[in-house]
């Protein structure tokens, strides 16, 4: 009797397993009909995305894991998103396979098939992944290049929402991608410098919040004379040609100094609140929540010589406001410690 009591609660156990992976990913949004994403692409005036999975195939469970990650999630915000398992919901399979999924009703498709539509909800072919699942960072630029060509506007929001909470060697990688569209393609070009100024003045934000003063002042004097080089480029060659000069001058001594400081930053875990303690997270112990206001401590970069300290890796460290001895040993608290 206890064996079979075992052997049920196992396969109980099992099933459940399974069926959580058929269930949508967490963290997206996800409509579960064609019809809802539809009503919801026409009332919002975004792209659709749809995603049907299959829990047979690996790479169908590796695209589902990249979609539980907080930077396709962020993308995501600019999608309407529709989630398809014929395990999990088979009428909404059904109803959405033509032509979402497939051409025609006899044909086969194997997951994972990643189709995304303009904002007429017609699929563009020029972004259809089946079968396969690629890398991470060429998932993410997959669907960061479908949101900048089926709404621009969308990618520049996603662009501004990334500066405060991205990491700063991603965040150096954006400077010159958007840098890069902004000089070289002359049809778009008033919509790629929008996207870039925007940005700029979204990270000008991050720098003031992330840094001291006295470390932030030079970093933030470049970034302004890069932004008024950007501010606009002429279509006639010659003016062109100077400014174009002048801006990749401003765009390297900029984006040299944000790298150097990219590479000194380290990951703190923080509630968020001034004057509120810190932990480096490559410490062997730290709390999983902020001893004063019990919320969730979460990763966020700063300079280690911004940083107020006693010296000892495992105890607190504070940025800006900090009291003058530590919480722990009762040292005294110094810059850099």
């Amino acid at each position: 009797m206890r064996r079979c009591v075992v052997v049920l609660f196992a396969a109980v156990t099992v099933c459940s397993l399974f069926a959580q992976k058929d269930t949508p990913p967490k963290g997206v949004a996800w409509y579960e009909t064609i019809q809802s994403a539809q009503a919801a692409v026409y009332a919002k005036h975004l792209p659709l995305l749809i995603f049907c999975h299959n829990t047979t195939f690996e790479d169908s469970n590796k695209m589902y894991a990249y979609f539980e990650r907080p930077l396709i999630q962020a993308i995501c915000r600019h999608f309407v998103c529709l989630f398809l398992n014929e395990a999990y919901n088979r009428d909404a399979y059904r109803q959405a396979y033509v032509p979402y999924l497939a051409a025609t009703p006899n044909q086969n498709i194997r997951a994972p098939v990643l189709t995304i539509c303009n904002t007429a909800v017609w699929p563009q072919r020029e972004f259809r992944i089946e079968g396969n699942c690629p890398d991470f960072d060429r998932f993410a630029a997959h669907l960061e290049h479908a949101l900048r060509k089926l709404a621009p506007e969308e990618f520049s929001k996603f662009l501004t929402e990334r500066a405060p909470q991205a990491p700063w060697r991603e965040l150096a990688k954006r400077i010159e991608n958007c840098h890069v569209r902004a000089t070289d393609d002359t049809n778009k070009q008033s919509t790629y410098i929008g996207q870039l100024r925007a940005f700029l003045k979204a990270l000008q934000k991050r720098i003031k919040t992330n840094l001291s003063s006295k470390r932030a002042k030079p970093l933030l004097k470049l970034l302004s004379k890069y932004y008024a080089a950007v501010k606009r480029i002429p279509k006639k060659p010659k003016a062109r040609k100077k400014a174009l000069q002048k801006a990749e001058a401003a765009f390297s001594a900029f984006l040299n100094a944000f790298k150097k400081q990219a590479e000194r930053m380290r990951v703190y875990l923080t509630c968020g609140k001034p004057g509120h303690p810190m932990f480096r997270q490559d410490a062997e112990k730290h709390p999983k929540r902020c001893p004063l206001c019990k919320k969730p401590l979460k990763p966020f970069e700063f300079d280690p010589d911004d940083v107020w300290g006693c010296g000892e890796k495992e105890h607190p460290k504070y940025f800006r406001l900090h009291p003058a001895k530590c919480p722990v040993c009762k040292k005294k608290l110094r810059e850099g410690g």
